[in-house]
């Protein structure tokens, strides 16, 4: 199991069954991403490779995902990816991932086929800047002596703070694979500057309803888990009144329908009354925008008032 919810979240959206890993390729190089047929890659089963792989090993890489199979300028060329995701700083990284290497070579080996290339791949969105050794040989600081002697490979590094907003929406066409990334880029800030991001986002990339509904709930969901300092409820009244300040009644249906499913008058009193603090909308548009009893607002507006003016609300 994950142990944390960026790996949660980043298997969400990009394990097996979501077809959007290989969305990760053009990150790594544009011109060979260009040159691989997306669609003839397809998922290792993890299962396959674990009898290979210590315990202690596995839970290292517990956020690996692999692909295998590409066509190459159209001709079939076997060779694998591994994506391993980090949110923070991984130290001796090279070490599981060259066990996981020799174990799908060894398996190669084992069925009878000629070993294929594998190319390990870390994205990395920590707090931190990447700081560590890119090479095997540099993070085990061997000798100019030693290290052509030794086995040695170079981390393949997507690194999400080098890229700019604008590069992750040129390089990705699919809105899903997009805000999740863009949002595991920005995961660190504050609430209010992470949530803004994710609505801007989605404003501007328009998805269809079901994409959108997805997108949503497992974003939303990501970023309360990940705030763990934040009550979920304060992230939701945080993410609906960027909403309502950008006019995304779409979005805002959305949560609505959530919220009659779940019973959460409650959860909407309070993103009535933090519309009333914190914008300049009147509790008419406050009222048209939530769709709810322009009574109700006007209620929650005479309490906020009262409580401003130093009364008790009339019960």
């Amino acid at each position: 199991m994950s142990s944390t919810p960026h790996d949660s979240f980043f298997k969400d959206v990009f394990g097996p069954g979501k077809k959007h890993l290989p969305s990760l390729i053009p990150l790594i190089d544009r011109s060979l991403a260009s040159r691989i047929d997306i669609s003839s890659l397809e998922y290792l089963p993890g299962e396959s490779i674990a009898e290979d792989l210590a315990h202690s090993t596995r839970s290292d890489l517990s956020a690996s995902l692999l692909l295998s199979g590409a066509r190459i300028d159209g001709e079939d060329a076997r060779i694998a990816f591994i994506f391993e995701h980090k949110s923070s700083l991984p130290h001796h990284i090279h070490i599981p991932l060259l066990s996981l290497v020799s174990a799908l070579l060894s398996r190669d080996l084992r069925e009878g086929r000629k070993p294929c290339p594998v190319i390990p791949v870390v994205l990395y969105h920590g707090r931190a800047p990447w700081t560590l050794p890119m090479r095997l040989s540099e993070a085990l600081e061997l000798s100019p002596e030693l290290a052509p002697r030794l086995p040695d490979f170079e981390l393949t590094l997507i690194d999400l703070s080098r890229f700019s907003d604008e590069a992750l929406r040129e390089s990705i066409a699919h809105p899903e694979p997009l805000v999740s990334l863009s949002v595991m880029k920005h995961i660190f800030e504050s609430p209010e500057s992470v949530l803004g991001h994710f609505v801007r986002l989605i404003k501007n990339l328009s998805p269809p309803r079901d994409i959108l509904k997805r997108i949503v709930d497992t974003t939303l969901h990501y970023i309360s888990h990940a705030k763990r300092h934040h009550h979920p409820q304060e992230i939701r009244t945080i993410f609906t009144t960027f909403l309502a300040e950008e006019k995304m009644t779409t979005v805002l249906d959305l949560l609505k329908e959530e919220g009659r499913q779940e019973g959460r008058q409650e959860a909407q009193d309070k993103d009535i009354t933090r519309l009333l603090q914190h914008t300049s909308l009147s509790p008419q548009e406050i009222a048209s925008i939530l769709e709810v009893d322009l009574s109700r607002v006007l209620s929650l507006a005479d309490s906020n008032s009262s409580v401003r003016n130093g009364k008790t609300p009339e019960k």
